[in-house]
This record gives structure tokens, sequence and C-alpha cells, in this order.
């Protein structure tokens, strides 16, 4: 992530000075965010700027679809709380930057059952080269959070300790096409193919499910 905020700090354990340059610290993290955020904001085609004003805060996948042919990646979410409402948040990314160890990352990710998004970011950078003007290149940072029991049986009396493991995936790509639709809650059934990648054999062969 290109932002990341300062940890918290614990009253209990730490002097009021170092609690007010801590401040002084949180407090210049988020202007610096407000400013970048207004500077790039304009540069966004209307989906990245709908995206950038969506929270995904807490998303769970619903599905995932990869097509490395195409340079193709759908997202499918389920997004919201009580405060905003739920509702599925499918996102589909063009011209992507497609490696064997994104797919990889993206698949064991979406696998994981407990998988919720942590934080995200919409970005862009200077166009892409061959092009007249150069095309942007737009970027989606996405933070997960998956939670992974240390001990499944502890012992009695003791917690049993979560290790949460954090991983970041950045897309990028060169258009999105985004789709809301509100539902009522975040309960949903995942099918048994909810992961699917394409892979074509041959030029003239047609894709298959792996």
């Amino acid at each position: 992530m290109k932002f990341v905020p300062p940890d918290d700090l614990s009253s209990e354990k730490h002097s009021k000075a170092e609690r007010l340059a801590h401040q002084q610290e949180v407090d210049e993290f988020w202007k610096a965010w407000r400013e970048y955020e207004e500077k790039i904001r304009p540069l966004l085609s209307p989906a990245l700027q709908r995206l950038h004003d969506t929270q995904v805060d807490d998303g769970l996948i619903r599905s995932l679809w990869i097509d490395p042919a195409q340079n193709m990646v759908k997202l499918c979410l389920c997004c919201g709380d009580l405060r905003v409402g739920y509702y599925d948040l499918d996102l589909t990314y063009y011209d992507v930057e497609l490696t064997p160890q994104l797919i990889t990352l993206l698949c064991l990710t979406a696998h994981h059952e407990h998988t919720e998004i942590q934080d995200d970011e919409v970005d862009i950078e200077t166009g892409k080269a061959g092009t007249e003007p150069p095309a942007p290149i737009y970027i989606h940072r996405i933070l997960w959070r998956t939670m992974i029991r240390t001990d499944r049986f502890p012992l009695k009396g003791t917690p049993a300790f979560l290790y949460n493991l954090e991983p970041e995936i950045e897309l990028r790509f060169g258009s999105l096409d985004l789709e809301i639709t509100p539902r009522k809650d975040r309960k949903f059934h995942k099918k048994k193919d909810f992961i699917t990648v394409l892979h074509a054999w041959g030029e003239n062969e047609e894709p298959i499910l792996i």
C-alpha cells in the first residue's frame, strides 16, 4: 500500500509527549493522503472514481474468474455493513498485467475461507509506452485479512491465538467495469467452482477450466 496509517498508541504505555508526537504524525499522514487523493481523482475514469468512493472494507469473495489469454480478471465481492447497507460488488479488470505469480496469489487468497478485505486504494501511473497519448495505467491495491489459527486445539484455560496473514495484491490494468447490486445481508453460498482460471492449449483451441 502506498499509504499506511501509523499504528495506534496505548495511552497507558506511552507518555503524553509521545502521544502528542504520534497524533502529529497521524495528522500529517491524513493531510498527505487527502492531497494525493485530490491530485489523482480528476485523472481517474468514472468507474475508478466510483470504486474509490465505494466501501470495500471487510468485503468477502463470492467468486474469482481469470482469463490470462484476454488479460482479464473478474472479482465478485460481497460488501457493506448495517450502516451503508449490503451489496454485491462485481469488478472486471481489463488489460491486466498478469503473471503466474499474481494468478497464484489471487487464487490462494480467494481459496481461504476467512479472507476479507482489510483495506484498498486506487492509484494511477504514467501512461503505457507505445500509445499516443500514452494510455494511463490504473492500479488497485488490495490488502487482505486472513485469520489463521496457530493452535486448533489449545490447552484448557488458554486462548486460541489467531495469526493474521495480510497478503497484498496489486492489480495493474487499463480499464474497469463496476457493477453494484443491493443485497439484504452478507450471507451467501459459494459454488464449488467459485474460482475459475481459463487456459488455452493452442491458438485454435477453446479455453478449458483448470
